[in-house]
């Protein structure tokens, strides 16, 4: 089985469309879905935004589901280097959290980032390998995603991957992280407000939009690179299911 934690609905819309016969996740009060592509079941559990809510969902889920055979945290994040343009995939090799105040990095097994990289490749995909950040709050401005570049070296920035990189480690499951940027370093974005679950709070983002009429000008940018975003991470995450449940690829390829 494919293990898939994702943060928001809309990211994992186009994989959903692509699966076949998608059911209900069906494990107690997680939220999420289920499917075949090929040979390879995939069972995909939304854990909403940030890093308590990403432990949450993730022991919960290995609580249920204790064995996949490749754990894959995924959605959008934000670019933090030069170069990265919306829709690129972002194969992590490393990624590095904050967790009470310590700093904690955790490498990506060579073999299944390897062999993810060489589904990525086989598809005809693209993509950038370095370090993500899981920052615990949006790096909306492009100074705040300069300085955390210039203080972590990572190529990119999410809210989740982290703590569920801790949770497949303590367990020791195959993990990899596989994202696509939806903001350039140079673009700032329009702070929508949104809840826990990543659904959009419409009174407390019309009064943002009110009090900051400018940041409706950046709203329709942001909202086609996610459309850049999603479709980039369906194709992806597809190239990699169905290299799953193919043989092995000889290793000195």
């Amino acid at each position: 089985m494919l293990l898939i934690f994702y943060a928001f609905d809309r990211e994992l819309a186009p994989l959903r469309r692509r699966v076949a016969a998608p059911r209900p996740l069906g494990l107690g009060d997680l939220r999420g879905f289920r499917g075949q592509m090929g040979a390879v079941e995939i069972a995909a559990v939304h854990t909403g935004i940030g890093l308590a809510r990403a432990r949450h969902s993730a022991s919960r889920t290995f609580q249920l589901l204790p064995a996949p055979e490749l754990v894959i945290a995924t959605g959008v994040a934000g670019g933090l280097t030069e170069g990265l343009r919306a829709g690129d995939v972002i194969l992590a090799d490393r990624v590095i959290g904050e967790t009470g105040g310590a700093v904690t990095t955790h490498a990506i097994d060579r073999e299944h980032h390897r062999r993810t990289a060489h589904a990525l490749r086989r598809a005809g995909l693209g993509y950038a390998s370095g370090p993500l950040l899981s920052a615990r709050e949006m790096l909306a401005t492009p100074a705040d995603k300069r300085a955390a570049k210039d203080s972590s070296g990572a190529i990119a920035v999410d809210m989740e991957t982290a703590a569920l990189a801790e949770e497949s480690a303590a367990r020791g499951l195959g993990f990899v992280s596989v994202r696509t940027v939806i903001d350039e370093v140079g673009d700032e974005l329009a702070k929508v407000k949104l809840d826990p679950e990543g659904r959009v709070r419409g009174l407390a983002t019309l009064r943002y939009l009110a009090l900051n009429p400018r940041a409706l000008l950046l709203l329709p940018r942001t909202m086609r690179n996610m459309g850049l975003a999603n479709r980039s991470l369906g194709a992806a995450l597809e190239a990699i299911a169905r290299d799953l449940g193919a043989p092995a690829p000889d290793p000195g390829r």
